[in-house]
């Protein structure tokens, strides 16, 4: 048997502490999520609307020994004069829910029933991956109390599993062909060009404040700037903070951390960063200064970056949910899928939705203003502009 309690993170040393044990005996992959990931991306991305600084951890113990067995970090935004509960963290790798391995479906039926006795008026769940066990655990237990929930956006999950050596991937998956068109044009900028790509993963603070800044000198430079679906990882100040703390604090003193970077005569053209946990490697973000895109400067480090990963036993890469397009080069495939969906919790807001009232137009932010896009239902950074705009955009920021 189970029990929940409801904890703030913020200066939570006990929790923090059975977080931490708890990651030892979590899928290996999701080991990357500690109680870092989230008190980072809350004093940052997630103090800026329409998020409120305000976060707290639904912990899950097991009755018998008191081990810490799940937690589900929940932020508080506010949409209008709502106040919303909606899973915390960055978006890519996704929110989600944490369990011991173990025991992940219980532990998800536990969350599932605690958020039904918090009496919580609306709940947000996701984005997340829809295979997890503890995220199907959670639904059955919502399913089965009969709360009504609504779909928001769904996206594919694209994975590469490869095959366990270089030789091998470069034969059945990317093709050597290929593979030498990528070394012809890197031998052209080489000639052209003076050339440095740096693989970095344990940077000082110094160099993690250069690097991001040349990452941002790189999105502005990219099609991510004109594409008004575009959106830049380290461009703002408040997306670069975070990023600059939880590399410092979280992903290099674990050895989490993989960023490439390319120049050509001193200035930044390309990317990727990743974390590497075990042997699955997420690709956070990649880009390419459109001026240089001749020399396939993007599939020059992504080469790179697979090869690397197969010194280090890495053989499954996950992509997050952009479409496939050029990865499926790179053997990735849907896998998977990230949804995110809207629960009415409390039983008089469940009562409304039943019967019909309006809360699907609030939900669909007819009451507070024009619909969130997909886009802006999946992302994570913070938002900009008035009040009456900050509540177009609903809880997924």
């Amino acid at each position: 048997m189970f029990h929940c309690e409801l904890h703030r993170l913020e200066g939570n040393e006990q929790l923090c502490s059975d977080w931490r044990d708890l990651l030892n005996r979590v899928r290996p992959d999701l080991r990357l999520f500690g109680p870092e990931w989230f008190s980072i991306w809350d004093r940052t991305i997630g103090s800026q609307a329409p998020w409120t600084g305000e976060m707290h951890v639904v912990a899950v113990y097991d009755d018998a020994n008191g081990r810490l067995c799940g937690v589900l970090p929940i932020g508080h935004p506010k949409v209008g004069l709502l106040r919303v509960n909606a899973m915390a963290g960055y978006f890519q790798p996704w929110r989600l829910a944490l369990a011991d391995q173990s025991c992940e479906f219980a532990v998800g039926r536990a969350l599932g029933w605690f958020l039904v006795e918090l009496g919580w008026s609306v709940m947000q769940l996701g984005p997340w991956p829809i295979s997890h066990e503890v995220h199907r655990g959670i639904l059955s237990a919502l399913g089965e109390l009969e709360m009504p929930m609504r779909k928001q956006c769904t996206a594919e999950l694209a994975i590469a599993e490869l095959p366990p050596t270089w030789e091998q991937c470069q034969t059945e998956i990317v093709g050597r062909k290929f593979l030498r068109r990528v070394s012809n044009y890197e031998s052209k900028l080489a000639r052209e060009h003076h050339v440095e790509v740096r693989h970095v993963r344990q940077p000082s603070p110094f160099e993690t404040a250069e690097l991001l800044t040349a990452f941002a000198q790189v999105e502005q430079r990219s099609w991510l700037m004109k594409d008004p679906h575009g959106r830049p990882r380290f461009v703002g100040p408040v997306e670069r903070g975070f990023w600059g703390e939880l590399i410092q604090q979280g992903l290099a003193p674990q050895n989490f951390f993989d960023a490439w970077l390319m120049r050509a005569d001193g200035q930044p053209i390309s990317f990727v960063v990743a974390a590497t946990v075990g042997s699955t490697r997420y690709v956070i973000a990649n880009n390419y200064d459109e001026a240089w895109s001749d020399y396939r400067v993007g599939s020059q480090l992504y080469r790179r970056m697979f090869e690397e990963g197969y010194s280090r036993g890495v053989t499954r890469y996950d992509f997050g949910t952009n479409e496939l397009h050029y990865k499926q080069r790179w053997g990735a495939k849907s896998a998977d899928r990230v949804e995110t969906c809207t629960v009415a919790i409390n039983h008089m807001v469940s009562g409304f939705w039943n019967a019909g009232l309006k809360l699907k137009g609030l939900l669909d932010g007819g009451l507070w203003g024009r619909p969130a896009s997909h886009e802006q239902l999946a992302s994570g950074e913070p938002l900009t502009g008035d009040s009456e705009r900050q509540g177009e955009l609903v809880m997924n920021q």
